[in-house]
C-alpha cells in the first residue's frame, strides 16, 4: 500500500474510530468552522441587516443631535409631520415647504371651507396666513411674536417659554408643556423654537395659560401639605421609637409581664398586648383592652376599671382582658 493511501486509511479509520452522533459532528464543524472565522449566507445575512440597523440608529440619532432652537430651513427629502393636541392630530408641518397646516377650516369669506395654513419665511422668520399675511414671527435668539400670546420668549439653553416675565412651560423638539401639563406634540422631531411658537403661540389662549397656572399651583400646594404631612409623621414616628413606652413593666392577674421598646408586652416568650401611648391593645387582634386615665386609673372604652398605675408600673386584672 503506497503511503498516501495509508495516511487516507488511518484518516478515515480514526474519524469513525472517535465519531460522535450526527449532531455533536455537526456541532464540531460549526466550531471549527466559526474559529476559522467562516460565516454561512444566513450569519452574513443578519451581520448585514444588524450593521444596516445601526447604521439607521446612528444616523437618526445625529439628525436628532443636530436640531437646535432656531428657524427651521427645508428639508426636500422630509415627509410631513403630524401636529398633535393634547394627542389628538389637529394639523400638519411639512419639513419640505414649511407649512404648518391645521385640520379645521375658514368659517367665512374668500377662503371659507380652506383649511387653516401659515407659512413659514426660512431666511426672516416671518410667519404668513393663506391670504399673505404677516401673523408673527421668530428670531433665532428665542424671540417670538404670536398671534395667541403676544411676544413669546425661548430661553435656547434650557428650553423654558416666558411670557410677561414668567416661566409658563417648556418646549422640547417633541412636546411642550404649559405649566407642568404636557399640551401639543409632533410625531417626528423638530427645533424647539417651531414647537414653541406652534404650541404655546397659535393655539394656546391666554385664558387656558391662566387656569393651567391655577391648576398647577393647587396641585403643588396639594403637594406640599401631603409632603408637610408625611415629614410630621415621621418625625411622631422616630420620637415615639426612640423614646419608647412610657412603662416598662405590667403585672397581669399578679404575673409580671415585659414591655420591650416597640411597647410589645410580653408574657414569658408569648406577646399578649401592645401598649401604643396611653392604649393597651390585645396581641393577636388589635382590640383595645384599656385606657391609661389621668387619674392613675386604666379602663376599659365603657368605663369600667380594669387596672391602675403604682409606682410607675402597670397593673391590671381579669381573667379575660388578652
Amino acid at each position: 500500500m503506497k503511503t498516501t493511501l495509508k495516511i487516507t486509511v488511518m484518516l478515515l479509520v480514526a474519524m469513525f474510530a472517535f465519531s460522535t452522533p450526527a449532531d455533536a459532528q455537526f456541532g464540531s464543524l460549526n466550531a471549527l468552522r466559526k474559529q476559522m472565522g467562516i460565516k454561512t449566507k444566513k450569519e452574513k445575512q443578519q451581520e448585514k441587516a444588524l450593521e444596516e440597523a445601526r447604521r439607521k440608529q446612528d444616523s437618526i440619532q445625529a439628525y436628532i443631535k443636530s436640531i437646535t432652537p432656531t428657524i427651521p430651513q427645508p428639508r426636500a427629502d422630509a415627509k410631513p409631520i403630524d401636529v398633535k393636541w393634547n394627542k389628538n392630530k389637529v394639523g400638519q408641518w411639512d419639513p419640505a415647504t414649511l407649512k404648518l397646516t391645521f385640520d379645521m377650516t375658514y368659517d367665512e369669506g374668500e377662503y371659507a371651507g380652506k383649511n387653516i395654513q401659515y407659512q413659514l419665511d426660512p431666511q426672516t422668520g416671518k410667519w404668513t396666513n393663506i391670504a399673505g399675511n404677516v401673523v408673527g414671527q421668530m428670531s433665532n435668539d428665542g424671540t417670538m411674536e404670536t398671534p395667541n400670546l403676544g411676544t413669546l420668549k425661548l430661553n435656547t439653553q434650557n428650553n423654558k417659554v416666558v411670557w410677561n416675565g414668567e416661566v409658563i412651560g417648556e418646549a422640547t423638539k417633541t412636546s411642550a408643556i404649559c405649566y407642568g401639563t404636557k399640551m401639543g406634540e409632533f410625531s417626528d422631531y423638530v427645533s424647539p423654537l417651531l414647537m414653541a411658537y406652534v404650541v404655546h403661540g397659535t393655539m394656546l389662549s391666554k385664558d387656558q395659560v391662566g387656569k393651567l397656572k391655577i391648576l398647577k399651583q393647587q396641585a403643588d400646594e396639594k403637594a406640599a401639605a401631603e409632603a408637610k404631612a408625611r415629614q410630621e409623621a415621621a418625625k411622631k414616628a422616630a420620637a415615639q421609637s426612640s423614646n419608647g413606652p412610657k412603662y416598662k413593666v405590667l403585672y397581669y392577674n399578679g404575673k409580671k409581664c415585659e414591655i420591650d421598646s416597640n411597647g410589645k408586652i410580653i408574657s414569658g416568650y408569648n406577646g399578649i398586648g401592645w401598649l401604643s401611648g396611653n392604649r393597651i391593645t390585645r396581641f393577636s387582634s388589635g382590640n383595645i383592652v384599656g385606657e391609661i386615665r389621668s387619674d392613675g386609673t386604666i379602663r376599659t372604652l365603657i368605663g369600667n376599671t380594669i387596672g391602675e398605675v403604682r409606682n410607675g408600673e402597670l397593673y391590671l386584672n381579669g381573667s379575660d382582658l388578652f
